[in-house]
C-alpha cells in the first residue's frame, strides 16, 4: 500500500496501545551487521530520520507532561491527572501521525521493521518506557524532598535531551554513509564520549543543587544519571536496526523502572515496597 491506512486511525491507535501494555518487546526484523547497515538514500533515509525524531519528540513531550504534573504536586497544588494523561496520549498520536505521513510500508520494511503496525507499536513502547524511567528516576524512591526532586528532574531532562539528540545525529550520519565507511567507528566513539561528558556535567550541577543527594538517595548523581542516559540512548537500538548500538537490558535494583519492570526501589530485597524481581 502506498501509505499506511489512516481511515481507521482511532481504532488502530487503541489496538496499538493495548498491545503495548501487554508487552514491550520491540518488533524488529533481523538486525543487520553494523558494517553493512546503512547506505540509505532518498525517501528511505528521510523515513529513518523521521522515525527517530518522532520517537524522541514523543518521549520528550510525554516526560514534560508527567514532570509538570509531579512538580505541581510538589509545590502544593493538585495535578490534573486526566489532563496529563490526555497530553501524553496526544504526544503518542502525533508521533504516530508523523511517521505514518513520512513512511511507506516498503520503507519501513527496508529499515528492518516488521511492518507499519509493528513500527507504530515500537513508537508507543519507547515513549511509554522513557516516561516511566524518567519519572521513577526523578520522583520515585529517592526521598530527596521538593528541592532535590526538582533538581533531579531538571538533570534527568538535560541528560535525556542530550542523549536523544546526540545519538540521533550520529546514527543519521551513519545511516547515510556507505557500508564499511572509515568514519563510522569514530562517529560512534565521539558520540559516546560527548554523552559521558554531558552526564558528568549534569551530575555536578545536581550535586551542587542537592548537596546531600547521596545520603538521601543511596547513590551518586553520576550513577543515577548514567542509568538515565542509557535509557534515553535506547533510541539508537530501538529505531536504527543494526547490531552495534543496542539498548542495555533492564537491571532490577538500579532505582529506575525499565522495560518489563513494574517497580524498582533501588535494591533487590524482598519484603519492602518492591519485590526482588521488580515485578508484581
Amino acid at each position: 500500500m502506498a501509505r499506511w491506512i489512516r481511515a481507521a486511525r482511532p481504532e488502530l491507535a487503541s489496538l496499538v496501545v493495548s498491545l503495548a501494555v501487554a508487552g514491550s518487546a520491540l518488533a524488529h526484523g533481523g538486525r543487520l551487521p553494523f558494517d553493512s547497515w546503512g547506505g540509505f538514500t532518498g525517501d528511505v533515509l528521510r523515513c529513518q530520520r523521521v522515525i527517530a525524531r518522532a520517537a524522541a519528540r514523543c518521549a520528550s513531550d510525554a516526560w514534560a507532561a508527567r514532570r509538570a504534573c509531579r512538580e505541581t504536586a510538589l509545590d502544593g497544588g493538585v495535578c490534573d491527572e486526566a489532563a496529563t494523561t490526555a497530553r501524553i496520549a496526544e504526544a503518542r498520536r502525533r508521533s504516530q501521525d508523523e511517521v505514518a505521513t513520512a513512511c511507506t510500508e516498503r520503507q519501513a520494511s527496508t529499515l528492518q521493521f516488521l511492518g507499519s503496525f509493528d513500527l507504530q507499536q515500537d513508537l508507543i513502547d519507547f515513549c511509554r518506557d522513557w516516561e516511566r524511567a524518567a519519572d521513577s528516576a526523578a520522583f520515585g524512591a529517592l526521598g530527596t524532598g521538593n528541592a532535590c526532586a526538582s533538581a533531579t528532574a531538571a538533570a534527568v531532562s538535560d541528560v535525556m535531551q542530550y542523549a536523544l539528540r546526540s545519538r540521533r545525529r550520529c546514527m543519521d550520519r551513519v545511516a547515510a554513509s556507505a557500508g564499511g565507511a572509515a568514519s563510522r567507528g569514530p562517529l560512534l566513539a565521539g558520540a559516546d564520549r560527548h554523552l559521558s561528558r554531558a552526564v558528568e556535567q549534569a551530575a555536578l550541577r545536581l550535586a551542587a543543587r542537592c548537596p546531600d543527594f547521596v545520603s538521601r538517595s543511596g547513590r551518586s548523581p553520576g550513577d543515577l544519571l548514567t542509568t538515565v542516559a542509557a535509557r534515553a540512548d535506547c533510541v539508537g537500538g530501538a529505531f536504527y536496526i543494526q547490531d552495534r548500538v543496542l539498548c542495555a537490558p533492564p537491571l532490577c535494583g538500579n532505582g529506575v523502572v525499565e522495560t518489563n519492570e513494574d517497580c524498582d526501589d533501588g535494591n533487590t530485597d524482598d519484603g519492602d515496597a518492591c519485590p526482588a524481581s521488580c515485578t508484581r
